[in-house]
């Protein structure tokens, strides 16, 4: 069997279940609730329900065990069967009015094709009443009445329900002219019958009636009352299409059924809604949303109360059940009564569905809300609209904003709750009155929206003025001319048209608009008006052109201690005409992008004094001369831009830069009343100009001159370092140098730090030093020296100019307790580096000796082999025996050779010494040129390669030298006969050299270019041994007295170094005179192949010369020098192994010079090896 429980008009019946008494204890409970609160309970339940309109509850047994009847059924199946009890089953209705069922049940009444359904039985016993009829079921219903049946009644078991007037499921319904639909009346009994429902649509299409009436609730002679009928329900579930509830004719009512009066001590039935539309009516195409549309002098009603006490019981006019739904009100849209009060006129459960509540046309009523109208859910909106071609308003009517509430007061009539949105459209003006009670924001789409003196919006969030995609005829206007004398919003909004040009007007007249917790929106549309605009609170963007609107003052000020407001800007004309001053009273004036860079507009600068906010960083915003800043209001600069001051400016109160800097534009603009404090990471900049001010706290920067020297900042009060800096520009010269100036009359305290830029300073010599500071009271602060050209040396930071650098102190030099901080100079660092540095070249740029560059070419005693192979030493030798003493074969050869030389100059500007190492590498091709009876010529060219890494130092800091060069030169060497050799040598060296402060701790110049070279012209003697001893021994030893002259010039292109000193260098010449004496022994002898094999073993001593001057470089016009000592000794030796007959000879040499003006402080160790080959 099919269970089913019925509440107010509403029979659910559940599929496949047995009625049990636990079903009917369910039901009977659901009917002392509301409809829609019940309808909710029991589709929570699990199992396949559905829902059906006609005969309410048939009622409960009055005795234990026994079934009460059932309801009549709805739809097109007629009345049910009677109840059952004890096994007894109830007569069935007939058509009509149906008569009373044998005991215990009341059979349920029929119903027709048209016209009226039938009557439920009444019971006589404990069984209940039988339900209504279903009045008609069809899609078109003309001017006939009709309505559902009346549920029966009964003495001990419930009241029937009343049936349903008309229930379909077609494209249209349409009850026209003065045809009434009603719901039946619910039965009495112990407890009372549900009220039918008037009109029940599923459909999808348009539903036009006059007059709908739920059904009235049954009395309850021993229980509840039963729940009054809805007069028309649309159910939109689950369906494509949407439907349109169209109440089109004048004077049409939807009236749910009263509740019936319960037994005492029971509950009441409620009202019927007299509308209720279920289902999401969202768009489906742009033409397919679902609308309610309740014309002018229309009017919906929920059902009245059983009882005038009983105002929970008055039924609601309109429910909406479901989302994206548009509610049209023009008429009348009325709660239940109970006694004089009204229930809710209107209840929207969902989200983003609008009330549209609509002023008429002339001769008709306005919309008429008689209760609350409560909107549940998310993205609701709330409109106050009009007919589409109305332009009609009426002066006299005064929409009443206090009905807008966030919390309803239940004492008061009609009051709107819950919406997200309040909008006004449509072209004809609303006249509002009073305050509204809602947080919620307003936008105003098209027409005025107009104040009268009591009219306010302070407690919404924000309004809107101006929609993009508004009509284009659209006027959207916040009409404040006769509002109250200062009319306060929190944040103002509105679009500009698609044209770029403004949309919505705020008219003020003469009037003044507040703006108090602005949320950072944009304005784009115009002010108009002479009144003046405020902005207390929060950020407000004007975008809009109010150059020819408005002509009232705007105001900045704060609403509330440390709650201030900021008007966001980019352009003058967004903030009025010309006429219109800024009055700062607290506020903040933000300028945007960089566009706006002035105005010429009056600046009032009230006690409260205000801020300037330049967010762009490029953009710079200038006050003039005529816009001074006069009484004891502060000063704050925001934003990441420049704020420039160009007025005698006298204020009292603090200066405070958090943000980007704040610039003089001329002397004496900064306020000499006014105690300045610089934030971290900001700037204050005189520009070049004089400045005095109170006081000041720097954790910034403040920069005093513009290009040159000279600039004086005064601080009358005291100065606080809070790791700020303070900028000096300073010609880096003597003590008489122009210079930036600090003068403190106060104390000092803190830290803080110097920068210092050297504007045209070449260095010099100081004596008490650059005054940058000048303390009059306690010198406390401690500052540290930093600039741009500068560097440590220990802890203490340097500044460099030319030859010199400076470094910071305290005291003067004759005065050391007077506290001002002065520049002090002495050389820099990088002078040991440069000063040294062609004497690395001069190393590189050695031509050697011969015996470096070739060993061995003279084979005379034991290894001449001649002598070596027959007749012995000293027998003279025929011609054609002796061969030739002398080597000159061609020869290919090349050497490298190593040296490590310290070096400490007998004379040094800087005191500098210096280490060095040298890595060379050459090779070259001799060969016989000439030949006679005296002697040969052997010419030859050669190519090299030099590095060099020289470390040098003094007090004034360290740093090296890499050098390295490649060249050509060319030999010609004479050997005579007799043993005399004379021996030419010249050769180029190009050169390339990095410079590196180690206490600078950078690089000074990068691949420097330099040239060089030398030439060299030895001569000597080689002398046997035996030929001054007579000894048998000294045939193997001969001795080479040498004489050597070279002249080495090097010179590299000048540069600039890092910090601006300007390095010379003409040229540096050596000319070094060399004496030395060589001893030779040889060897020679033959292998077991009979190929000549030759050895030569020497020892050498030199006694070296220098006979120029110092080397010289010229730093910034400053000349350093230094001179090694001239005189030096040296001692070495070496040897020569030939091989294969003479085509290979493997030679070399090692050699030890220390300076003899004081020994071993400067020498040198040098390391020689070679490989040549015959050819």
């Amino acid at each position: 069997m099919t269970a089913k429980a019925t509440f107010g008009n509403t029979v659910i019946h559940r599929i496949g279940a047995p009625a049990t008494l636990a079903t009917l204890a369910i039901t009977v409970s659901l009917m002392a609730l509301q409809p829609h609160t019940a309808f909710a309970q029991v589709i929570s339940n699990p199992q396949q329900l559905y829902t059906q309109f006609g005969g309410g509850l048939g009622g409960h047994s009055a005795t234990s065990g026994n079934d009460g009847g059932n309801g009549g059924g709805g739809l097109a199946t007629g009345g049910g069967t009677g109840g059952n009890a004890g096994g007894v089953a109830g007569g069935t209705g007939s058509s009509g009015t149906g008569g009373a069922g044998a005991p215990p049940g009341g059979g349920a009444g029929g119903t027709v094709g048209t016209g009226s359904g039938g009557h439920g039985g009444d019971a006589t016993g404990a069984g209940g009443g039988g339900g209504g009829g279903l009045g008609d079921s069809t899609t078109t219903k003309t001017d006939p009445d009709t309505g559902g049946g009346n549920g029966g009644n009964a003495t001990a078991g419930g009241g029937g329900g009343g049936g349903a007037g008309v229930n379909a499921t077609g494209d249209l319904i349409a009850v026209t002219g003065r045809a009434e639909t009603n719901g039946g009346r619910g039965g009495n009994g112990a407890g009372g019958g549900g009220g039918g429902v008037g009109i029940y649509y599923a459909g999808n299409g348009t539903v036009t009636s006059s007059y709908a009436y739920g059904g009235a609730g049954g009395q309850g002679l021993a229980g509840n009352g039963g729940n009054g009928g809805v007069a028309m329900m649309i159910d939109g579930s689950n369906i494509i299409y949407r439907p349109t509830v169209d109440i089109r004719t004048p004077t049409s009512q939807l009236i749910g059924g009263n509740g019936g009066a319960g037994s005492a001590g029971q509950l009441n039935g409620t009202g019927g809604y007299g509308l209720w539309v279920r289902g999401d009516n969202n768009f489906i195409n742009n033409t397919s949303r679902g609308a309610v549309n309740v014309p002018s002098a229309s009017y919906i009603q929920g059902g009245n109360a059983a009882t005038a006490t009983d105002i929970a019981g008055a039924g609601v006019g309109l429910r909406i059940d479901g989302d994206g739904n548009s509610i049209i009100q023009a008429g009348a849209m009325w709660g239940g009564m109970a006694g004089a009060n009204y229930g809710h006129a209107a209840e929207i459960n969902g989200n983003n569905n609008i009330f549209e509540i609509r002023q008429s046309y002339p001769g008709y009523q306005f919309f008429d809300t008689r209760g609350h109208v409560i909107a549940v859910g998310t993205g609701n909106v709330m409109e106050l609209g009009t007919e589409a071609t109305n332009t009609y308003i009426d002066s006299n009517y005064r929409f009443d904003l206090s009905t807008i509430v966030d919390k309803l007061d239940p004492s008061v009539m009609t009051q709107y709750s819950g919406f997200s949105v309040y909008k006004k459209t449509g072209p004809m003006d609303w006249n509002v009155k009073n305050a509204v009670g809602s947080a919620a924001p307003w936008i105003i789409v098209d027409g005025a929206l107009v104040f009268d003196a009591t009219a306010d919006l302070s407690a919404a969030a924000s309004v809107k003025v101006g929609v993009s995609g508004a009509p284009n005829l659209a006027h959207p206007t916040l009409d404040m001319t006769n509002g109250p004398a200062t009319s306060k919003i929190k944040s103002l909004a509105g679009d500009e048209r698609g044209n770029g040009k403004p949309l919505g007007t705020v008219d003020i007249g003469t009037k003044n608009l507040e703006i108090t917790a602005a949320t950072g929106l944009d304005y784009a549309g115009q002010i108009k008006g002479s009144g003046t605009v405020t902005i207390s609170g929060g950020r407000q963007i004007f975008s809009g052109d109010n150059s020819t609107t408005l002509t009232g003052n705007v105001i900045l000020s704060c609403g509330t201690p440390g709650n201030c407001g900021t008007l966001s800007v980019g352009d003058d004309k967004n903030l009025g005409s010309a006429q219109s001053a800024l009055d700062f009273e607290g506020g903040t004036l933000q300028v945007t992008g960089t566009q706006f860079k002035q105005t010429a507009r009056a600046i009032n600068w009230g006690p409260s004094g205000g801020s300037f906010d330049i967010e762009d960083k490029d953009n710079t915003f200038t006050l003039s001369a005529s816009q001074a800043l006069t009484g004891r209001g502060p000063l704050t600069k925001l934003g990441a831009g420049t704020l420039v001051l160009t007025g005698p400016n006298t204020y009292s109160g603090a200066t405070t830069v958090t943000g980007g800097t704040l610039v003089a534009g001329a002397a004496n603009v900064f306020s000499p009343n006014s105690a300045f404090s610089i934030g971290a990471d900001n700037n204050l900049d005189l520009n070049g100009f004089n400045q005095t001010m109170g006081s000041l706290a720097n954790a910034g920067t403040v920069l005093l001159g513009k290009t040159g020297a000279g600039t004086t900042l005064t601080v009358n009060g005291d100065y606080t370092g809070q790791g700020g800096v303070i900028h000096f520009n300073t010609v880096l010269g003597d003590d008489t140098s122009p210079t930036d100036l600090l003068h403190v009359k106060g104390a000092t305290s803190g830290t803080g730090v110097v920068m210092v830029t050297n504007v045209g300073g070449k260095g010099a010599q100081t004596k008490e030093g650059i005054k940058l500071i000048e303390v009059d009271g306690d010198s406390n602060g401690k500052f540290t020296l930093a600039g741009g050209k500068a560097y440590q040396t220990g802890k203490q930071t340097t500044v460099a100019a030319g030859a010199y650098a400076y470094q910071l102190y305290q005291g003067g030099v004759s005065t050391p307790t007077d506290g001002d901080w002065y520049l002090r100079s002495q050389y820099q660092a990088g002078i040991p580096v440069y000063e040294a540095y062609a004497q690395v070249l001069q190393e590189l740029n050695d031509t050697g000796t011969m015996r470096h560059r070739l060993s061995n070419r003279i084979w005379s005693g034991e290894a001449n082999p001649r002598l070596n192979e027959g007749d012995g030493p000293g027998t003279p030798a025929s011609p054609d025996e002796a061969g030739a003493e002398i080597n000159t074969a061609a020869n290919i050869w090349g050497r490298i050779e190593s040296a490590h030389g310290r070096f400490k100059p007998n004379y040094s500007t800087s005191d500098t010494h210096y280490n060095i190492n040298t890595y060379k590498a050459e090779a070259g091709l001799d060969g016989k040129l000439y030949e006679n009876e005296m002697g040969s010529v052997v010419g030859g060219v050669t190519m090299h390669y030099g590095y060099a890494k020289a470390n040098m130092g003094s007090v004034l800091g360290s740093g090296d030298v890499e050098a390295s060069g490649y060249g050509l030169g060319g030999t010609l060497t004479w050997y005579g006969d007799n043993g005399v050799y004379v021996d030419a040598v010249a050769k180029t060296t190009w050169y390339s050299n990095d410079l590196n402060s180690d206490t600078m701790r950078r690089r000074l110049i990068d691949g420097n270019e330099g040239f060089g070279y030398a030439l060299s012209l030895e001569a000597g003697k080689r002398v046997a041994l035996d030929g001054l001893i007579d000894t048998g021994w000294a045939s193997d030893i001969t001795l080479t007295p040498q004489a050597q002259l070279t002249w080495s010039s090097v010179k590299f292109d000048g540069f600039t170094d890092p910090f601006g000193a300007q390095v010379t260098h003409n040229e540096t010449d050596s000319l070094k005179g060399r004496l030395g004496i060589a001893a030779d022994y040889g060897q020679a002898w033959r292998d077991s192949r009979g190929h000549l094999t030759q050895t030569n073993l020497y020892a050498s001593a030199n006694l070296s010369y220098e006979f120029r001057k110092a080397s010289k470089i010229e730093v910034t016009e400053i000349d350093f020098a230094t001179q090694n000592d001239r005189t030096w000794g040296g001692i070495g030796g070496g040897g020569t192994y030939s091989w294969a007959d003479g085509k290979y000879a493997l030679y070399g040499e090692v050699s030890v010079d220390t300076s003899l003006e004081h020994f071993a402080d400067s020498y040198k160790l040098t390391g020689n090896v070679g490989l040549k080959v015959k050819w």
